[in-house]
């Protein structure tokens, strides 16, 4: 029963994030971020908080919270190829890198973090 609770308070958390994320992305405010590097700094930052609420051990919560990021990145990643022109592939692919770099960096830090405060391999409510 412990592992349902859980199972579903991680499924919660990460659809908060892929919820809040598909909603920033398709009300424009990602572009505004983009241009003033905010998708480089908004995706770290929202791990951590992601971190906080998810259950599990260090490293399932580090999966868990870059899991919506990194989804977003590379499927937006997977939709530039199919722009001609190469202008707007370059923009498009530094906008869309820009959140998996984030990303990379938040898991790395989140994970140096565990590792010095000795949760990596405990489970955490």
């Amino acid at each position: 029963m412990q592992g349902q609770v859980e199972i579903l308070k991680n499924l919660k958390v990460t659809l908060i994030a892929l919820i809040l994320i598909a909603a920033c992305h398709f009300g424009g405010v990602f572009g505004i971020f983009f241009w003033f590097g905010g998708l480089f700094v908004i995706p770290a930052i929202a791990m951590f908080f992601q971190y906080r609420y998810l259950s599990g051990g260090s490293i399932q919560k580090i999966i868990l919270a870059a899991l919506p990021w990194s989804l977003y990145s590379l499927s937006g990643l997977v939709a530039v190829q199919a722009i001609e022109h190469e202008g707007a592939q370059t923009m498009n692919q530094t906008y869309y890198s820009a959140p998996l770099y984030s990303a990379i960096i938040g898991s790395i830090v989140l994970g140096v973090w565990a590792s010095y405060k000795g949760y990596l391999n405990e489970r955490q409510q």
